[in-house]
């Protein structure tokens, strides 16, 4: 059965300092299929990431249960441009769901995003473009403002929708690691 409708998305991916492991969170919200993906582990080694490009794999549930796996494709241009693609873990021919249903799995992403940022950040020195993380805020249209934009103790954050939206605000570090969840609503337009 296909549904359409508008999704919306967060993640950050990057490898752990000196490691293999992939580090980081992803969510995707299909509200039109009553799909809610969060992942729960990052496949070790499996982030891959040019300095405009990056693709990874990992494990999660879909609405707090069950275990799936999950694949997502990021490119950082313009426009910028995502896939997703999740399927049963105990079965991998049972696709869940793929923005780019046919498409080979490392075909480049080719739907542009409605709204939002994916930011492929560059590590080391500028001579050395060695890209290690991937990050999106939101998939949505979304205005989302903070200042200071790096800050240590204190900062203001302001979103607004264009329509009545769910919403989870989540504080990173700039290496990706969650901070605090400071709250989870639904925010009228």
């Amino acid at each position: 059965m296909r549904v359409g409708g508008r999704a919306n998305f967060g993640f950050v991916a990057k490898y752990k300092k000196g490691l293999t492991e992939v580090d980081g969170n992803t969510e995707f919200n299909f509200k039109a299929g009553n799909l809610n993906f969060k992942s729960s582990t990052n496949l070790t080694a499996s982030l891959v990431v040019t300095p405009t490009k990056a693709i990874y794999k990992g494990a999660g549930t879909i609405n707090g249960t069950g275990s799936y796996s999950f694949m997502v494709s990021a490119a950082d241009g313009s426009p910028d441009k995502f896939r997703i693609k999740i399927w049963e873990t105990a079965n991998s021919a049972n696709k869940v769901y793929d923005n780019q249903a046919g498409a080979a799995e490392n075909a480049d992403a080719s739907m542009t995003i409605g709204g939002g940022s994916i930011v492929i950040q560059q590590a080391g020195k500028k001579d050395k473009r060695v890209a290690t993380e991937a990050e999106v805020f939101t998939g949505t249209d979304a205005k989302l403002t903070s200042s200071p934009n790096l800050f240590r103790d204190q900062a203001t954050i302001e979103f607004a929708f264009d329509t009545d939206e769910e919403y989870t605000l989540m504080v990173y570090s700039v290496r990706g690691s969650l901070i605090k969840a400071l709250k989870a609503d639904k925010a009228q337009a």
